[in-house]
């Protein structure tokens, strides 16, 4: 969930309600293209003609895989590229954050008509690229993040379920090319689903609220990090298995940003490509 240019985010680990399992893994490719026009300068929405739209284009790793029934390790990497499409800003392109993530499940419970499940996750995104964090057109926060969560999530006998989550991401200062070091805000993170998944099917909608700690409002000139990011975002997302080829599916994917404090209103369109790799037997 990134937006790149007047106004960065620093990559998440994606962690949903579902474990995969002992010895099951899945590896996939994602990729994804984001533009915005407009942005918020504090909590006022402008503009700015030397810079016109950024747009972002993203191709990311994903790998999933159950080390126990109750225990899951997550590891993702993005490539990102940015560009304006006015005005003489560099554009930037590159790898942003390695991530890695541990869930735990220590709460399974059958309840009526279903099941509920209690969720502890902890994930590190650290940057391997060496991209500018304080440039008009920014790819990242270059800042390492520590994000804890817990992840509440009902199934239903019928398919349907609900997933609640909340977490704290504590973010690293970062050294900036000014000759200084910097702090980077944390953020307190929640994330509601609602979905339904049968047979090869899943489909889900979800909203997003991610509110900044401290921070500075955006300058005119260029993003910094230091810079407040609060944002709500909402979005959807449906996954086909394909019946003719064995482990393989697709996903396509949507989200916007309806509303922020120093982010881009940004529109986001994504699709990928899941493999479930042959199965280990776990631990």
């Amino acid at each position: 969930m990134l937006i790149a240019g007047v106004a960065t985010t620093t990559a998440q680990v994606a962690v949903d309600g579902f474990m995969r399992g002992a010895g099951r893994t899945s590896a996939s490719v994602s990729f994804s293209t984001e533009s915005y026009d407009e942005y918020w300068q504090g909590t006022t929405l402008r503009s700015n003609p030397n810079l016109g739209t950024i747009s972002t284009q993203s191709v990311g790793l994903y790998v999933s895989g159950g080390i126990t029934d109750y225990v899951d390790v997550i590891l993702s990497l993005p490539y990102i590229s940015a560009q304006p499409s006015a005005g003489n800003w560099a554009s930037q392109s590159g790898l942003q954050d390695l991530g890695a993530a541990v869930k735990v499940r220590p709460l399974h419970l059958e309840v009526p008509e279903g099941n509920l499940s209690v969720i502890a996750a902890g994930s590190i995104t650290t940057p391997v690229g060496d991209y500018i964090p304080d440039a008009p057109v920014a790819i990242g926060h270059y800042s390492t993040n520590f994000d804890s969560r817990v992840v509440v999530n009902y199934n239903t006998t019928f398919g349907g379920f609900a997933t609640l989550q909340g977490g704290y991401i504590h973010r690293s200062n970062v050294d900036v090319d000014r000759g200084y070091t910097v702090a980077v805000p944390d953020a307190v993170d929640f994330i509601g689903k609602l979905g339904y998944y049968t047979g090869p099917f899943y489909v889900d909608a979800w909203m997003q609220r991610q509110n900044a700690q401290s921070g500075t409002n955006l300058s005119p000139q260029a993003p910094f990090p230091t810079n407040k990011q609060s944002y709500t975002k909402i979005g959807a997302t449906a996954y086909y298995s394909l019946p003719w080829v064995e482990n393989l599916g697709v996903s396509v994917g949507f989200g916007t940003v309806l509303d922020g404090i120093n982010v881009g209103k940004a529109m986001r369109i994504s699709g990928g490509i899941s493999y479930g790799l042959p199965e280990w037997g776990g631990m």
